[in-house]
């Protein structure tokens, strides 16, 4: 089990909202006495692939710029955020796998990929390329092309899928979740990290294909930094509860928000890993 970390799971709304309004509160009172006026600073913290060291901090997509948005700072020498950090960090210390576990992670050119593959050498990675290679093949720099919505797969062949705020910007989160829940083992299961909304039953779609094959925005458009293209990744999805419902419907079990916290390790800010089990 992850350590020095406090790790809280909720299973239904009740949940979450006592992390939000009992437990939260008190823990940003102690984040936020690390908080310098600088426009940059540098924290001790902890990286599963570095060890201790130096992570930065700013106010990168800081609503009122006095406020870090943490889980993408604290950002190590390697590159890995404290998302990134505290998610491999759970991997490595309890999902219980070994250097032969099949690992499918869908971002192949990431910090976080990288320093999974170090400690689990047959993790697969892709990202979604499709004007430089078909679906299921390599490009000429040996990135794998993939679909979360239509992966190329076999049925159970995977020990663990990974998927990192991806599936915000997918336009069938259902056939995503569908092509995840095939191509895990039985007792496999997947990890997210997606924006979702606590406080709502149903998601909000905000853009969608239309007839003619273009998108067509229901809600003003929303971008997300995107490793491999400059423009961003457009946000499809303003998730909710119904989302865990229709994982429930496909056969996922034991389905929990884990959210975890460290001072020791300076995993700071809301962060929360979505653990679904096949």
């Amino acid at each position: 089990m992850l350590e020095l970390a406090l790790i809280y799971s909720a299973r239904k709304p009740s949940h979450t909202e006592h992390y939000f309004q009992d437990i939260y509160p008190l823990l940003d009172k102690v984040q936020l006495k690390y908080v310098s006026c600088d426009a940059s600073f540098n924290l001790t913290g902890y990286c599963p692939s570095c060890g201790v060291g130096n992570v930065a901090v700013d106010y990168m997509f800081s609503a009122d710029g006095k406020t870090p948005v943490w889980r993408e700072r604290g950002v190590c020498s390697c590159g890995m955020n404290t998302r990134m950090r505290c998610t491999l960090d759970w991997i490595l210390s309890s999902e219980n796998l070994s250097r032969n576990s099949l690992v499918y992670c869908n971002e192949g050119t990431t910090a976080f990929y990288k320093a999974l593959l170090d400690f689990v050498p047959l993790t697969i990675g892709s990202e979604y390329i499709p004007k430089k290679a078909p679906l299921g093949s390599i490009d000429r720099h040996g990135l794998r092309c993939e679909s979360i919505e239509n992966l190329s797969f076999a049925d159970d062949s995977f020990d663990l899928l990974v998927s990192l705020d991806v599936l915000e910007h997918v336009f069938d989160y259902q056939a995503a979740l569908r092509n995840m829940y095939r191509v895990l083992k039985p007792g496999a299961a997947a990890l997210i990290t997606v924006p979702f909304h606590f406080n709502r039953a149903d998601s909000v779609k905000r853009a969608e294909i239309n007839a003619t094959g273009h998108i067509e925005h229901l809600l003003p458009a929303v971008y997300h930094g995107d490793p491999i293209n400059n423009s961003g990744a457009l946000l499809v999805y303003d998730y909710g509860w119904d989302m865990l419902d229709y994982a429930k419907s496909l056969g996922f079990r034991d389905i929990q928000f884990l959210f975890i916290w460290s001072e020791a390790k300076k995993y700071f800010g809301i962060n929360y890993l979505l653990r679904l089990m096949k």
